[in-house]
């Protein structure tokens, strides 16, 4: 995946605006939708990367958190460090799956205004042109960077990936014997992190 996302980013062209015009004519009474993560470090986090694998546990009682280096060669081993540190900061087995940036492809956006009225039905119409992948290929998830009551245009960062990589970090955390409880690629900075796939059972 890494060496197509350089290629990725040239995909995206003046087409997709033109086709959002379309769209917003069609789809203009339906609700806004956007996709949210707490800005807040999770208690538990699954760091997955295409050559990392590591467990950082928040003690529920402060400090610094500790970080496990997961060999996926070594399952019993591996499993024996998690259990420790999650005992240790005294947390259950749920865990965030946090991607790492090169799991995922970043696409940054300027689109309409009224764009946000229906921005997930706009982006999933046009997803072939924003990456040339099949859409039933990949998950893809949206954030609308803070805008001032005067803009014109609505800055978006639309985060996609592969199905594939998510089952993967999914098996990951299971082979584990954690609880998977939702998938998130962290924005930078105090932007809140692209939530990719979310357990029914996991609330906010």
């Amino acid at each position: 995946m890494n060496g197509s996302i350089a290629q990725w980013r040239t995909q995206v062209d003046e087409g997709l605006r033109s086709a959002v015009a379309w769209w917003l004519g069609e789809l203009a009474e339906m609700l806004p939708v956007r996709l949210r993560g707490a800005a807040h470090r999770a208690p538990v986090a699954l760091e997955v990367g295409e050559a990392q694998l590591s467990l950082r546990v928040h003690g529920a009682r402060g400090g610094p958190p500790a970080t496990v280096s997961i060999d996926p060669d070594m399952p019993d081993g591996a499993q024996t460090a998690v259990r420790t540190a999650l005992k240790q900061a005294r947390r259950g087995s749920g865990v965030t799956i946090e991607l790492l940036p090169d799991q995922v492809l970043e696409v940054p956006l300027t689109l309409p205004r009224g764009a946000e009225r229906a921005m997930r039905q706009i982006l999933q119409n046009q997803l072939d042109r924003i990456v040339p992948l099949p859409p039933e290929e990949v998950e893809f998830a949206y954030v609308i960077a803070p805008r001032s009551g005067t803009d014109e245009a609505l800055k978006v960062i639309v985060t996609v990936v592969t199905k594939v990589t998510l089952e993967r970090a999914l098996e990951a955390a299971q082979h584990l014997r954690l609880r998977p409880e939702r998938i998130i690629a962290r924005g930078q900075g105090d932007r809140a992190p692209a939530v990719l796939w979310r357990a029914q059972r996991a609330s906010d």
